[in-house]
């Protein structure tokens, strides 16, 4: 009976007549063991028995995805940027408000109010008889 290997890069493989390819991480079955000896010697495929490596080969198939979604996430913001409609024209700085005029002095008080203190006192005491 052959072993399950794990693939660590995509691997073509003949199955019952028919080409497959097996993903990164997918697994390997059927193999003979010249094939599965090649693919573990070139580092096509990994023996999940060996922890070390198979712990590598997760790692480097996560770095491989995070890569993947990086490249994926920078192409749709390019093209966010690239539809989306120009930014306005920048206003230039408003002109500083010219300072308010002075107020008026308040204007002088009308002579009404200056003729009462000349008028005669109509008191009886002032008046003569």
């Amino acid at each position: 009976m052959s072993k399950i290997l794990i693939a660590a890069v995509a691997t073509a493989i003949i199955d019952g007549g028919e080409r497959i390819t097996v993903p990164v991480g997918g697994e390997l079955r059927g193999l003979s063991a010249h094939d599965q000896r090649e693919l573990l010697a070139s580092g096509a495929a990994i023996d999940p028995s060996d922890e070390a490596a198979f712990a590598a080969a997760q790692e480097a198939a996560q770095m491989a995805g995070l890569k993947a979604f990086q490249a994926a996430r920078k192409a749709v913001r390019d093209e966010q940027v690239s539809i989306a409609p120009p930014a306005p024209p920048a206003e230039p700085p408003a002109a500083p408000t010219p300072p308010a005029p002075p107020a008026e002095p308040p204007a002088a008080a009308p002579a009404a109010a200056k003729t009462a203190a000349n008028h005669k006192s109509t008191s009886p005491a002032t008046h003569k008889r």
